[in-house]
This record gives C-alpha cells, structure tokens and sequence, in this order.
C-alpha cells in the first residue's frame, strides 16, 4: 500500500468518522 494510498482511507475513515 503506497503513502498516498494510506493517507487518503485515514481520511475517508476520518470524514466518515465525523459524520456518522
């Protein structure tokens, strides 16, 4: 799994997070 990769799911998992 790449750097960028990795980064953008923490930031979806964040985003989702914060919503729900």
């Amino acid at each position: 799994m790449t750097f960028i990769a990795k980064y953008v799911y923490n930031a979806i998992g964040i985003a989702y997070k914060t919503i729900a």
